[in-house]
């Protein structure tokens, strides 16, 4: 019969598959039944080797998944507030990270509305149409007055 895993090698085999928070891996070893002071042992000890970084976590997630579906920075924020929590270093992070590597909520914008739009011009379109794409890029957590601006730049 193997032996009963410790919570540090439950929180390492996680760690092995992605980058964690340290929120997020407390959360999880909790529901595996590992006492508080071990759980806290565990995440001290992998916060001192660099393996759990919040930081890390928080760049991974802007440059991976916030790229690839192309989020709002508030979009961002929001999703990584529930997963990191309320940390008062995180929305300064993730603008600087937002802004570096996908090069800001203006082309953020610029790019949703150009595959939205499929080959189609803005200015062609029928008020519906527009104020469907509007509504659109607004609800993902774009404000209205960027993409006024980013959708009147496409129509010219």
């Amino acid at each position: 019969m193997p032996d009963k895993k410790t919570c540090m090698d439950e929180a390492l085999r996680r760690l092995s598959y992605r980058l964690y928070s340290c929120n997020e891996l407390r959360i999880h070893l909790a529901k595996k039944d590992f006492g508080e002071n071990e759980i806290q042992q565990a995440i001290n000890t992998l916060i001192e080797k660099d393996y759990l970084n919040d930081e890390k976590f928080v760049e991974g997630f802007v440059t991976g998944r916030a790229a690839r579906r192309l989020m709002s920075m508030m979009g961002v924020v929001y999703e990584l507030k529930r997963v990191v929590g309320n940390v008062p270093w995180l929305e300064e992070k993730v603008s600087e990270i937002y802004n570096e590597f996908l090069g800001g909520e203006e082309k953020v914008i610029s790019k949703l509305a150009r595959k939205r739009l499929n080959g189609k011009h803005y200015s062609g379109l029928e008020k519906k149409e527009k104020r469907k794409l509007v509504n659109y890029l607004t609800n993902k957590g774009f404000k209205y007055y960027l993409v006024e601006k980013v959708l009147d730049n496409l129509s010219e």
